[in-house]
Parts: structure tokens; sequence; C-alpha cells
């Protein structure tokens, strides 16, 4: 009788945490990172983000060429008003960089979603992955600081870096000096762990060009069990909404609108979790989860 060797993939939550810090580690090292920037129509933006990301990974993208560990993916998005397709080819062809640049030209805005979609199915197979607005000025060491964050809490998903315009302060540049974890990350910059992605896919394009889709992505992988993190020694800057300045969007519009769409999902989320269990059997839950408020 013929043996079948049946293999089972052990859900990496269910992992004690130093097996867990040993195998982000390992990734690190042998993997790498695949860093996704969106652009569209913003080659200004696109040019000096990629020679600050040379100027700032700090050795980690060596060896240079292929054999990086490091290689970036820009995925353009339609691009029809300047000329990043031409420049796009051309450093495609040859990068002035120290690592690699491979190029997905979508023929029409997908929305930031789709786009970073189309940027993960293009990855090198079991890599992190860090997405990087285009308009995004990191500064030295963000890379090796988000990683160091990700490494050091076994339940970390997505870390992301502090910066000067955020929403809200729990991501505010000077707001704190430890590694701190966060109810949600703002994707001006965000790294995602290669187990997160495996087990919640890709980030949802109902949000159209953008907004929200953070929030939502950041939701979901609180759903799976991951933590997220704000790395106190990461530092990235940008200037908000100006792809949508340069191609003449309203980027209040899309916020607005893109906020009922999320809050949609989750009251339909809510709702459908509701006819599987009975969201009240157990009173502590129902109490601290504020379903059963008191008299």
């Amino acid at each position: 009788m013929q043996t079948v060797e049946i293999k089972i993939k052990r859900d990496f939550l269910d992992m004690p945490g130093a097996w867990r810090a040993t195998l982000k580690r390992k990734r690190m090292e042998e993997k790498g990172c695949s860093i996704i920037i969106p652009n569209w129509n913003s080659k200004v933006l696109l040019e000096r983000c990629l020679w600050m990301v040379d100027r700032t990974v700090t050795g980690f993208c060596r060896p240079s060429g292929p054999e990086s560990p490091l290689e970036v993916i820009v995925v353009d998005n339609g691009s029809d008003k300047d000329d990043s397709v031409a420049y796009l080819k051309a450093i495609e062809e040859f990068s002035p960089f120290g690592f690699p640049v491979s190029v997905v030209y979508n023929k029409e805005n997908l929305g930031f979603a789709g786009g970073i979609n189309a940027g993960m199915r293009a990855a090198r197979p079991g890599t992190d992955v860090c997405l990087l607005n285009v308009d995004a000025e990191p500064q030295p060491g963000w890379l090796e600081a988000l990683y160091g964050t990700l490494i050091r809490f076994p339940d970390a998903g997505m870390v992301g870096p502090l910066g000067n315009v955020v929403p809200s302060g729990h991501q505010r540049e000077g707001e704190f000096s430890e590694d701190t974890m966060v109810p949600n990350l703002h994707f001006f910059c965000v790294l995602i762990l290669r187990d997160l992605i495996d087990k919640i896919g890709g980030l949802d394009p109902i949000y159209g060009v953008g907004s929200w889709d953070d929030n939502d992505y950041g939701s979901r992988a609180r759903f799976a069990g991951f933590s997220l993190y704000a790395s106190a020694g990461a530092l990235v800057r940008h200037e908000a909404h100006q792809v949508f300045r340069l191609n003449g969007l309203d980027a209040d519009k899309y916020e607005h609108e893109n906020l009922l769409k999320f809050t949609e999902k989750m009251h339909r989320l809510a709702w459908a979790w509701s006819r599987e269990r009975n969201l009240y059997a157990d009173a502590r839950f129902a109490r601290d989860s504020g379903l059963y408020v008191p008299l």
C-alpha cells in the first residue's frame, strides 16, 4: 500500500512567538522585501521618491543588481498626461539605483487598491511587501527600523513609520519615542508581513481612486489576529494628496464617499457574523464589544 504524505501548513499565529520572530528574520534575509510604489501622472514625484529610497535604505539593498534582497515595483496606473511611461521604460531597462526596478503598466487607472494589488501579484514569491506613496520622502534607516519593529513583536502583521502629515496622533512625528501598538495605520508607507497577505489577500478595490482602503485593510488584519504597530525609529515625511491635485481631483470628496463605503462594509460584516453565531451568548464579549449597553 502506497503511503501518501500530507503536509499541513501551520497557521503563523499558532506558532510560538520566538518561532515567528525567527521566521520573520529569516524571510527578510533570504527573500528580501518588495517595495510597491503606485504612480499616476506623477513622474515629478516618482523620480524624487526613487532617489530618496536609494539614498535612505542603509545597506538593506546590497548587493545591488538582480541578487539584491530589495526590489522596487512601480505600478503605473494608466499615466497619459506626463512622461511617466517614457521615464519608467528607461529605468526599467537600466536602473541607476542600487536595486532593480520593475514596472507594471496598467492600461487604465485601477485606483490605489487595484494598483497595489497588481504590484503584489508581480512581487517576488514569498517576499514581505512595503507600500510607499509616490509623494513619500523616506528618511535614513526607515526600512531597517520598520523591520526591527516587525521582528521585535511576534504578533505584528503590519508596521508603519512616523510621519509629519497624519490625520491622527498615533503616527505623528514627535508624538512618542517607543514602538507602539496602534488601531490603524496610514498607507503613505507600511510594511506588510507576507503571512498576513497570504491570509487576508489584497486591498479592496471598492474604494476607487483611494481613501479608507487602509482602514479597511487594517481592520481585516486585526480580525485575522494580527496587531499593527507604529515604529518610533522609522520616519517618512510626505505632503498629502499631491497625486490628487496633479490629476485635478477633490480628495475630500473621495474621503467622504469612501467613509460611507467602509461603514456599510463593516455593517454588512457584523450582520453576516450575527447570522453565523449568537453574538450575545457570551455576556462578557457582548459587554466588552459594546453590543450590550447597560441601562
